[in-house]
């Protein structure tokens, strides 16, 4: 047994090029090397494990948000599939019923209550939750785009902050 194993780590074997070596693991840290391996690749992997963090998230699955301008907005995001069509048809509500200057939410309202991925809800506008939107969007094209350089067997670079307004 080893260090405990996160959610984020496959991510990260990824970002080091390592995605693609047989070996399996194990939440508590227990490791298995194909007979392929070499010495060099399992002391990469090493290198991985001690600089992993167990509690980060899976980036392909939740984004931190940080807001610029306001703070009760920051937090760990869902982007899964169903967070997504959510955020999108949320903004495209906004959008269709006058956008920034005269929309509104789903709600009826200019603010609504939106859930971080542990469940708390932030309060946005209208404007903001444009911004977190597009942010969210730019970040899981980000997501996508480690993906497929992954499968590519080229090194991912993977998104980091939403950062908005």
């Amino acid at each position: 047994m080893g260090m405990a194993i996160g959610p984020n780590f496959g991510n990260e074997l990824a970002a080091a090029g390592l995605f693609a070596l047989q070996m399996a693991w194990t939440p508590d840290g227990s490791f298995t090397y194909g007979p392929a391996m070499t010495s060099d690749q399992t002391t990469a992997v090493a290198a991985v494990v001690a600089a992993h963090d167990p509690t980060k998230p899976d980036i392909t699955q939740v984004a931190s948000v940080v807001s610029t301008g306001t703070s009760a907005l920051n937090g760990y995001y869902a982007i899964n599939p169903t967070a997504q069509q959510q955020i999108t048809s949320e903004a495209i509500y906004i959008q269709v019923t006058g956008g920034i200057a005269s929309g509104r939410f789903s709600n009826g309202q200019t603010t609504s209550d939106w859930p971080d991925a542990a469940g708390a809800f932030h309060t946005f506008n209208l404007t903001e939750f444009i911004n977190f939107a597009e942010g969210i969007a730019s970040y899981f094209r980000g997501v996508i785009a480690g993906q497929a350089a992954a499968l590519k067997q080229q090194v991912p670079s993977w998104p980091s902050t939403v950062t908005i307004p």
